[in-house]
């Protein structure tokens, strides 16, 4: 004979599997995990600098039948006042100096994918242009990552290459003395797949 108690948990225990068989059938993403990561570059020696954006809003289709149509569109928006890169002293002045010359929002959308390659594009959006970036992907277990690199001056960014220099002309030195600040950025896109994702 069943007992309320005992209808509630028969109820409660149909939900959740039916929860879990929807996942088991569809491939999401965590919109929390997903994080945009950057390594810039001084000196002459090519001396590495990186950092991430706190800040990173994904918009759009977040479950899809499988990665690639979860791929494909998927787009975010970073708030590039939200730079992180685990110096206080340093985000201040890539704030200031370097993206607040910038205009707009930075802007990035998945717009293809080819499995077989790895590969897939990135358009992004950022100081008023758009051009398509080619970045490689790999998944381990639920973990994806994308990675590429992008040209500062591409996206007619040499004001503000040219602002963060000035500001920044002793500590960009290197050991012949010349004050360097590349234009190449490496750009990275990780996060957190959900369900059957393939």
């Amino acid at each position: 004979m069943f007992t309320y108690r005992g209808i509630i948990l028969a109820l409660s225990l149909a939900f959740g599997m039916g929860i879990q068989a929807a996942m088991a059938d569809t491939c999401g993403l965590d919109k929390t995990s997903v994080q945009v990561s950057w390594t810039a570059y001084k000196t002459t020696q090519k001396t590495p600098v990186g950092g991430t954006f706190k800040k990173v809003d994904v918009v759009g289709v977040t479950s899809a039948p499988d990665l690639m149509t979860l791929a494909k569109g998927l787009e975010f928006v970073i708030d590039k006042t939200s730079v992180d890169s685990k110096n206080p002293g340093r985000d201040q002045t890539l704030t200031e100096s370097f993206f607040s010359v910038l205009k707009g929002d930075i802007r990035g959308k998945i717009t293809a994918v080819d499995m077989a390659s790895h590969q897939l594009i990135l358009h992004l959006q950022l100081n008023g242009k758009a051009l398509d970036l080619p970045l490689q992907y790999e998944m381990v277990g639920q973990k994806f990552s994308a990675k590429g690199n992008m040209d500062i001056l591409a996206f007619a960014g040499d004001s503000a290459l040219q602002s963060l220099n000035k500001k920044c002309f002793d500590l960009h030195k290197g050991a012949d003395g010349v004050s360097k600040t590349w234009s190449e950025v490496g750009l990275m896109v990780t996060g957190t797949l959900l369900g059957q994702c393939h």
